[in-house]
């Protein structure tokens, strides 16, 4: 048995453990995002860091090996530091919205783009959750409202915004759960800002060319055929894992931000849907290799692999394959286990799902 302390307190463990075992078996949180149980370490995020009090350094807490009288401090100011580093450096070339602009600007917090998920696919009960569960106060708030969440809608970089205020009364009248909402304290959230014109085709791509639909009816909204149509062209240009998102949840624990390290232009925004039930976006990809040890273990015939070198890097199907030849029997695994919005599911109930674990 190996002697150390983590944070003043003396513990033991086996030869051959990490920093992190040992600290993953005494109960003291390390954050991590490039680490997965079962698997070798890769050691890429840095989130991990610890610092190494003897050898006045701090150490990946993931990869470093325990030695006999090793002296460790999680939870210090310089630690604390190095992380928020860490976490702003992976922001840095992040490319996604966190949440959508017209949930961000809504003065009832409603999620709305998950009710018009639901609408796009003709579900009015499960819009009618989303609705009722997200609000802030009672009643139908957007009845008196002056449709503010239309104004940064991006769908009117293109055209015309998508009318939020008539699918929103549309849903709240459907039949959906009774709920006393929750309310949401004011959190980080990545902004990539206006389209370029690529981005628009990007983004137009998974949405309907339709023009925009008014209800006869403001203060009714649509019926069941409009309300399908018209929630078909939005752009769905919010995150798919806004509350399983590792790299949002450690931004907000360390105060990070997303622009102390971003140089020039960013990235333009990719979606690729070559999977029937995945999204992959290599915009919020960090190369943490989690999905290529997965499709690997499991022995997928083409799986996932990093391609390219250096700064041009990317996780991908080898040999230019689609998705859905690389992944195959390890979807749910790689969705599951992906730190980030990077991999998520096209279907909303799974995305909420792959949200709590």
């Amino acid at each position: 048995m190996l002697r150390l302390k983590i944070n003043g307190e003396a513990i033991e463990v086996t030869e051959g453990a990490t920093v992190l075992d040992a600290c993953q078996a005494h109960g003291i949180s390390v954050p991590t995002m490039c680490y997965l149980a079962g698997h070798e370490h890769f050691t890429s995020c840095m989130v991990c860091v610890v610092k190494d009090v003897i050898m006045e350094r701090l150490v990946p807490a993931c990869s470093a090996p325990v030695t006999d009288g090793m002296a460790i401090e999680t939870d210090t100011g310089e630690v604390h530091e190095a992380r928020r580093v860490a976490v702003e450096l992976l922001l840095s070339e992040h490319v996604g919205d966190c949440e959508g602009p017209c949930q961000r600007v809504c003065p009832a917090q409603i999620n709305i783009p998950a009710v018009i998920r639901k609408l796009a696919g003709g579900d009015r009960e499960g819009a009618a959750n989303h609705y009722h569960g997200s609000k802030t106060d009672s009643g139908i708030p957007c009845l008196d409202c002056n449709a503010r969440c239309e104004k940064p809608c991006r769908r009117r970089q293109i055209d015309d915004a998508v009318s939020i205020r008539a699918l929103m009364l549309y849903a709240a009248r459907g039949e959906g759960e009774d709920s006393p909402g929750v309310a949401h304290a004011r959190r980080f959230n990545s902004v990539i800002g206006r389209l370029s014109d690529e981005e628009k085709s990007v983004f137009l791509a998974q949405a309907s060319d339709a023009e925009r639909a008014e209800p006869s009816d403001q203060a009714v909204g649509f019926n069941a055929e409009a309300a399908t149509n018209e929630a078909t062209r939005c752009l769905h240009c919010d995150c798919r894992k806004p509350e399983g998102c590792r790299l949002r949840r450690y931004a907000e624990l360390y105060s990070a931000k997303q622009s102390r390290y971003k140089a020039g232009e960013r990235k333009p925004v990719e979606i690729v849907r070559q999977h029937a039930g995945v999204v992959y976006e290599p915009g919020k990809c960090i190369k943490c290799g989690i999905c290529v040890k997965l499709t690997e273990h499991s022995r997928e015939p083409l799986g996932l692999a990093f391609l390219d070198r250096g700064y041009d890097v990317v996780v991908g199907v080898p040999f230019d394959e689609p998705l859905d030849r690389g992944l195959t029997e390890t979807t749910e695994a790689c969705v599951r286990d992906c730190p980030t919005g990077a991999l998520s599911f096209c279907d909303d109930e799974a995305s909420a799902k792959d949200d709590e674990a």
